[in-house]
């Protein structure tokens, strides 16, 4: 029994080894994220590195390998602070609470559903009820099944496109005003939708943006990408509304240097909440410590965010993400 004990521990010393060597690789790579868009990729699994290093230092400590344990430590405690320093309140995990003004639903669907009743479903109960739901790769598909919708969400914005980039949004209040955005990016044309709505019980307006920026498979796309959230976020600075929410699919975490961009653009916040800052993709997986926030809502300074999480996914890649706000 002792020497199977000792060929396990002589396995998990060697892999720890490994797989340390491994995480300080990636680690590096990601420090170097704003100079190639392939460091920039390993930028959005900062968290992970976080808890790689906490399981690596105790690996490493338990077999004696203290400069290993010392370089695993930092690397937890780096990104720990890293992955924190977008956040409106960095030392805030828990939702405040609250009575909300707003309920704002964003959702990647994917665009090779075929079957919705689901989500209808979903939509139409208090679980699911929002002021406005934005559906992201949005098809004719989709659309068709916006008749089903209707009766409580009456007003309705249609974009669908065959690939991966239609948008249907639609609303349980009258459009105050509305508007597609086009912007022609570097790599495709693409485009944005802005609505501002005004419940009946809300004291102010709220104006909402939504945009699905292309991923960034290559240098083009990733260009694309920063082009179309850097575009909408300089459209929002100079939006007169003071309550104002930007949301989406929009392929990149907050522990990206472009995220902080599109902070310091728009002059919006970010807050997300638990450790893992409401992981949304890839939803499959099944395991939260596995996912990453590559989807969002960022707010204006008139509203306090009540509450954000992920919603189901509804055999989505993707898990809905809801908002909730307050006019101040």
């Amino acid at each position: 029994m002792r020497g199977v004990i000792a060929r396990i521990e002589k396995i998990l010393n060697s892999l720890s080894k490994k797989l340390l060597e491994t995480l300080a690789f990636a680690f590096l790579l990601s420090l170097f994220a704003e100079f190639y868009y392939l460091f920039d990729l390993f930028s959005h699994f900062t968290l992970q590195y976080a808890i790689g290093g906490f399981i690596l230092t105790v690996m490493c400590l338990y077999f004696r390998r203290y400069l290993y344990a010392a370089v695993a430590i930092f690397i937890a405690l780096f990104s720990v602070v890293e992955s924190r320093l977008n956040l409106q309140d960095p030392s805030q995990f828990t939702a405040p609470g609250g009575q909300a003004d707003y309920r704002l639903i964003t959702y990647n669907h994917n665009y090779a559903r075929t079957t919705f009743d689901r989500i209808a479903d979903y939509f139409l109960s208090s679980e699911g009820m929002a002021d406005i739901v934005v559906f992201q790769e949005a098809t004719a598909r989709t659309v068709a099944q916006a008749e089903k919708l209707s009766a409580v969400y009456p007003y309705q914005i249609h974009e669908p496109q065959e690939r991966a980039f239609g948008m249907m949004l639609i609303s349980r209040y009258e459009f105050i005003e509305s508007e597609k955005i086009v912007l022609a990016g570097p790599y495709y044309m693409s485009f944005a939708l802005r609505v501002v709505v005004q419940p009946p019980e809300a004291s102010e307006p709220i104006a909402v943006y939504a945009l699905h920026p292309h991923p960034p498979s290559g240098p083009v796309a990733k260009a694309q990408r920063e082009y179309e959230l850097q575009t909408v976020a300089a459209r929002i600075a100079e939006d007169e509304h003071e309550n104002i929410v930007m949301m989406g699919d929009w392929n990149i975490t907050p522990f990206s240097p472009y995220f902080k961009d599109v902070l310091d653009l728009s002059g919006l916040y970010y807050q997300a909440y638990g450790f893992m800052q409401n992981p949304t993709w890839l939803s499959i997986n099944g395991f939260k410590f596995l996912k990453i926030p590559i989807d969002h809502m960022l707010f204006s300074d008139g509203l306090t965010q009540i509450n954000k999480y992920a919603g189901p996914a509804f055999m989505s890649d993707h898990h809905m993400l809801v908002g909730e706000y307050a006019v101040k």
